[in-house]
């Protein structure tokens, strides 16, 4: 039935791929040969393997400095570089607008 499927929707011109788990990606040969994989140190869960792009132009290396931060995070300084006051930002806690 699925190659059924997939024949209809390439004879119409749609594109489809796989779809694979975290672990199958970081298993496959060619992820784990082409270099797009980099290991990143997260403050609360560990080190972390994730993808970076698989595009590359010369000279240019693409940049994982940091993992993306925890939900809440940097909600402060956002809302301080936004002109909230400490007292407006407590406001937005207590009222659970804000994390």
């Amino acid at each position: 039935m699925l190659a059924r499927l997939c024949r209809h929707l390439f004879s119409e011109c749609l594109d489809i791929a796989r779809a694979c788990f975290s672990g199958q990606v970081f298993a496959d040969e060619q992820v784990r040969t082409s270099g797009i994989v980099r290991s990143l140190e997260h403050p609360r869960l560990g080190t972390l393997n994730l993808l970076s792009s698989p595009i590359t132009i010369s000279g240019c290396q693409p940049l994982m400095e940091q993992p993306a931060p925890d939900k809440g995070q940097q909600t402060e300084a956002i809302l301080r570089e936004s002109g909230f006051s400490d007292e407006e930002i407590q406001l937005l806690r207590a009222e659970r607008i804000a994390l």
